[in-house]
């Protein structure tokens, strides 16, 4: 009985320091792959809300890692726990933009979270959205163009 005690605080006690130090943070890992090539950089975006993820330069973290190999990868630390979207694409020409053509479909590779798509333009936060609540989490985009 007292040997399963000590567990229990021993498990408690890490819990009880992160709260203390305020709310537990993560780093989440993001992995593009399927680019088509080397050019450019791939332009990550992680979002917290549905309200940023309709909006522009409303991203709580962003990265602009060069691709190598068909893919690019960045970190991000100190993220709180919670929901989080990931959006990227591949800005081959490094424009800071996502090309279209005439019609509005992208001309450069690009991918959400959850590797969802919409039917008649971007997925929402919802389709997108995951939770971030492990100390260290990796996820895994395939960049897609038409």
């Amino acid at each position: 009985m007292k040997s399963s005690w000590v567990g229990v605080v021993l498990l408690l006690v890490p819990l009880a320091v992160g709260v203390a130090r305020g709310e537990p943070t993560a780093e989440l890992t993001v992995v593009i792959t399927g680019l088509e090539s080397e050019k450019g950089q791939v332009i990550i975006a992680v979002i917290d809300s549905a309200e940023s993820y309709d909006a522009e330069d409303r991203a709580v973290r962003d990265a602009r890692p060069e691709p190598s190999g068909g893919s690019a990868r960045a970190s991000f630390e100190g993220l709180p726990f919670g929901d989080y979207a990931v959006k990227v694409f591949h800005d081959e020409n490094a424009n800071g933009k996502l090309d279209t053509n005439f019609v509005g479909i992208p001309k450069e590779s690009f991918g959400f979270s959850n590797n969802v798509m919409g039917r008649f333009g971007p997925p929402d936060f919802e389709q997108s959205r995951f939770t971030l609540d492990q100390p260290s989490q990796q996820i895994e985009i395939e960049a897609k163009s038409f």
